[in-house]
Parts: structure tokens; sequence; C-alpha cells
């Protein structure tokens, strides 16, 4: 085992060290940084296709998370990484969960009042997906955007909620990170920072308190969608990226399980007040058993954006 005496020194790590155990592990972090270098190389070169390629401490290495049948498109870029031994797996999509585990349902508008995320949009094309979050643009607080997946939606298309045109997709973007704004051009249609929690018997509505990043991997993590309700996982990693068409996605992923129509979701962290939660991102894709997440941090920079958070005076 290598010297871990300048970790366990360190003053965040010393109150914590009876709890920690280490063991030898195959891959130094040096050498997967490597890995992970000449995988991504590989994925260029060959032309990898729905592939995302992340660093599990867990597994100490490598992972290559693919769809299930694109292992003949992706022939070529299998090969060429097979010298450097990632973890392969293969998932089934998002609408193809395996028998008795989650059942999808069909999301229906419980509180007319008040728009919570989480709750079900549509497109123009009948593409169903999530309110992510609201957020003001910080050159001109009074313009409000609704934010989802990126992947939902294309730019100028109308946006409907539950049969009501609410507003108009104002931006589109794939990479590096994914989301979509939503102007809202329906004055009688407000903004909230409440995210729907339908099964809970004690706190059916969640309070966003603040925003946040997940700061190691194992930490916990949330996520509120129209067909899967709440389901909480942990983060695996938070160093993915995701490889299209040329494009390269930055996410970080975890076990939580989505289903089809819960892209845009919000995810989230609890606080020891259950009913308040910080923001960390929204549900941008992943395979059955995964969920990724684009980080609410890169999308609030890249977007120029500030969050509407709860107004705290409001509640009992």
């Amino acid at each position: 085992m290598r010297n871990v005496d300048p970790l366990i020194s360190l003053p965040n790590v010393k109150p914590h060290v009876n709890d920690l155990l280490f063991k030898n592990v195959s891959n130094p972090t040096a050498d997967l940084i490597v890995k992970y270098n000449r995988i991504l190389e590989l994925a260029h070169e060959n032309e990898a296709r729905v592939a995302y390629i992340f660093d599990d401490m867990k597994r100490n290495n490598i992972v290559i998370m693919l769809y299930i049948k694109s292992r003949r498109r992706n022939k070529k870029f299998l090969n060429a990484i097979k010298s450097l031994h990632p973890t392969i797996l293969y998932k089934r999509r998002s609408n193809e969960p395996p028998p008795l585990k989650l059942t999808k349902r069909d999301p229906v508008a419980t509180i007319t009042s008040i728009t919570l995320l989480g709750e079900r949009i549509t497109s123009q094309d009948d593409y169903k997906f999530a309110i992510g979050f609201f957020a003001k643009d910080k050159t001109n607080p009074n313009l409000i955007y609704m934010v989802t997946a990126g992947h939902c939606a294309s730019l100028n298309e109308t946006i409907f909620y539950y049969g009501r045109v609410i507003g108009e997709v104002t931006s589109c973007k794939l990479a590096p990170f994914e989301y979509s704004l939503i102007k809202i051009t329906d004055d009688n249609f407000k903004s909230s920072a409440i995210i729907k929690n339908t099964n809970s018997s004690l706190y059916n509505q969640l309070f966003v308190n603040d925003v946040t990043t997940p700061s190691s991997i194992g930490v916990h993590s949330c996520k509120s969608g129209p067909y899967s309700d709440v389901t909480c996982g942990n983060v695996i990693s938070l160093n993915v990226l995701y490889k299209d068409l040329g494009e390269i996605q930055r996410t970080f992923i975890t076990n939580m399980i989505s289903l089809e129509g819960d892209s845009g979701s919000p995810t989230f962290s609890y606080s020891s007040d259950l009913r308040k939660v910080s923001l960390t991102g929204i549900v941008d894709g992943g395979y059955y058993g995964t969920t990724t997440v684009t980080s609410i941090k890169e999308i609030l920079e890249h977007a120029n954006l500030e969050p509407i958070t709860h107004d705290f005076s409001l509640i009992n």
C-alpha cells in the first residue's frame, strides 16, 4: 500500500481517520488519468456513439457505459480500447426497465395554483419532459426562464403545460453542457421554487433553499420526475463525458432511477430539515439504473443566470 500519511494528516480528514478504510488498488489515480485521456482520444478517433466515459473509484477503473444494442456501431471503438482494459457496461434505455423494478405512471396535475418543479411539460412535437427549475437573467432580472434538458425541444419551439401554451424555447444547448431555456410568454403562469414530492406522506412539497454541487463521490442525490416521482441514489462519478456525433457533454453520474419522460427533472440533495433542499442540476440522460446530471452551477455560469429560490417567510 502506498503511504497514506499525507492524506490522513489533512485538517478535514484527520478527525475521521478512525472511520476510514484503505485498500490496495491495482490502478493508482495517476494511471487512471492517463488511461482516461487515452480512451477519450480513441473515442474521437473511432467515432464512438452514445458512450458515457467516466472514472469509477469503487471499481478502480475507467468505465465505458453503452446502450446494449449499440455494440455493433461501436465495434471499432471497442476493439481500439481492448488493451487498456476498461470496464464495459451495457445498459437498457430508460424506457426498457427490467420487470417489477419501477412502474411508469402517467402524470397528472395535482396542484393547479402552483407550478411545481418536476412536473410534466410537452413540446409542440409531443415530446414529454420535466420542469427543471426557474432562473432570472442576470443582466435583466425581470426576464425569467424555465430551465430543462437540451435534447427535449428545438429552438423557437412552443412549450405546453397540460395543454396550455406557456412559453417558447429561446436557447438550446447540447455541449459542453446540456440545457434549454424556455421564455415564459403566459403572464398567468408563475414560477416557483417548490419541487413535487407526490408519494411522501410527510412532505409532498420540497422547498429550494439554495444550489450546490456534489462535493465527492458517494454523496446522496435525488430527483423528482413526472414519470418516476422522487428517486434517490448516490453519485458514482463527477468526471463524466458523453460522446456522440463529435459532441462532448460534461455531466456527473448517479445510480438514481429515471424513466423516459423524466429528462430535465430537477436533481437535489436534502438538508437536515427534510422540507428544504439544495438544487444540484437537471437530469440529462442515462440508462435504466443510472441517471446522468448536468450540474446547475455549470448551467448558471454558462447561461448567465441567477436561480430562483424559495421565500421561506411563506412557510409556517
